[in-house]
């Protein structure tokens, strides 16, 4: 379990090495991808009339989405690396952070992302103007069965949940477009790494022993810096670790470039943003960046260094449970 391997790297010696858990976790989130896309290959073959086999069926298959998909987090499947290219649509919990909307949208813009309202919440209306002002393709309806025994109890004459979500849906027509289009020239990426959120979760067990850390507790720097973003009026699109490492940055014309915890950073991720800086680009990164490698595991020296300029005082042997406040205090 997860506080059995926290325990055996809080009593290990030497350098920090979360692969055991953080490489199972990437290859079960990896499987459900694989899974979902396996689905939508078979609801394809099971619609093939006989002598239609040899079609192309990428080209004919039913479309297949994910429905009430929660995350980004630490485990549970969540990796919009290997999902949102699995996907046709997918329909997000408003339960998740508002960046997740966005993050699905910018990994898969072929895709149509659905927010997924419950009419049975006083928030309906309220989520679904947040669903329009993301660029979100629309929203999708749930909840009737807990909304129906609310709505007997409404005094006739009172409005109810219905009708205010259906006013607010109705006012949104015609400034959709007008709202998303306003939103999309962004000249700040923000990177998403999901090894590096596996492994913050992992740190956060490591410096908190005995508290009980939830799957999605590898995101709070993702919710800080895209709530600064937004709460100052800087528009922003998300850029996976992989385009990082192929590219993007400098191909996109990126003028600022953020790292939100990105603690796992591979030798050709750390090329990418050095050649990017080179070429006029602001790399921002913070706690902890470049801690691990692309394999969850550290070495003598932080590699990320170089990069940002910072040299450090020798200072021993740290131990696992103490690398994250040595690494701070340099």
């Amino acid at each position: 379990t997860s506080d059995e391997l926290a325990d055996h790297l809080l009593a290990k010696e030497g350098g920090l090495d979360l692969a055991p858990w953080a490489i199972h976790r990437e290859y079960m989130d990896g499987r459900l991808a694989a899974v979902i896309g396996g689905v939508a290959r078979a609801a394809f073959d099971a619609s093939l009339a006989p002598g239609e086999e040899d079609f192309n069926w990428s080209m004919f298959r039913k479309p297949m989405g994910i429905a009430k998909a929660f995350g980004p987090a630490a485990y549970g499947g969540w990796d919009w690396t290997f999902l949102s290219g699995m996907s046709d649509f997918i329909v997000l919990d408003t339960r998740c952070p508002r960046w997740a909307w966005c993050l699905v949208r910018d990994l898969n813009p072929s895709a149509k992302v659905l927010a997924g309202l419950d009419t049975s919440s006083r928030r309906a209306a309220e989520d679904a103007w947040h669903a329009v002002s993301e660029g979100l393709d629309g929203v999708m309806l749930g909840g009737y069965r807990e909304f129906a025994a609310k709505a007997a109890s409404i005094e006739p004459g009172a409005q109810g949940d219905s009708e205010g979500l259906a006013a607010a849906l109705t006012s949104m027509r015609g400034i959709a477009d007008v709202i998303s289009v306003s939103r999309r020239a962004a000249g700040v990426a923000v990177v998403y790494s999901p090894e590096s959120i596996r492994a913050g979760w992992m740190l956060a067990k490591l410096t908190r022993p005995g508290v009980e850390t939830a799957p999605e507790c590898g995101t709070e720097a993702l919710d800080a810096w895209t709530q600064l973003l937004t709460d100052t009026g800087i528009d922003y699109e998300w850029v996976s670790i992989r385009a990082v490492e192929d590219g993007a940055l400098t191909q996109q014309g990126y003028l600022v470039t953020i790292l939100p915890e990105t603690y796992c950073l591979s030798e050709q991720a750390l090329a990418a943003l050095a050649s990017y800086a080179s070429a006029g680009g602001t790399v921002i990164a913070d706690n902890g960046a470049g801690l691990l490698d692309e394999n969850y595991r550290a070495g003598s020296a932080n590699p990320a260094d170089a990069l940002f300029g910072i040299e450090r005082a020798p200072l021993g042997f740290i131990s696992a449970s103490e690398v994250f406040i040595g690494a701070e205090t340099t």
